[in-house]
């Protein structure tokens, strides 16, 4: 809101001003005046705009960061599990291999003990 000692100062500006320039030449510099705030507010408008924009990108940029880390840490991890996975194989294969010696040797050496009962008897 406008005090009303603005307006009375902004009708004694314009009252110069119209003795000075005359009314056309005051009305083409009001327009020119006019015309000049809307662009430096326009300006003002796109810098806020850009600096939202700058910001957005930043964010954005933080944010790809964020998932390419954790892509990484991902794929570590299924590296790892495999590798854990794998060996736990590993390690059943080598169980599953030693009983089977086991029971082949018990069997190569029951087989040998009943020969040679059969040979001395």
């Amino acid at each position: 809101m406008v005090c009303p000692t603005m307006k009375l100062f902004s009708v004694i500006w314009i009252i110069i001003k119209v003795r000075e320039f005359g009314v056309y030449n005051l009305i083409c510099f009001l327009q020119d005046a006019r015309r000049e705030e809307m662009l430096v507010n326009r300006l003002m408008r796109q810098s806020q705009q850009e600096r939202r924009i700058a910001v957005q990108l930043l964010q954005a940029r933080h944010e790809k960061e964020v998932i390419r880390k954790n892509r990484t840490m991902r794929e570590k991890q299924y590296e790892e599990r495999r590798l854990k996975e794998f060996q736990e194989a590993l390690n059943r294969e080598a169980v599953s291999v030693k009983e089977l010696y086991s029971i082949s040797l018990k069997s190569c050496l029951l087989f040998h003990f009943n020969y040679l009962c059969y040979l001395y008897n």
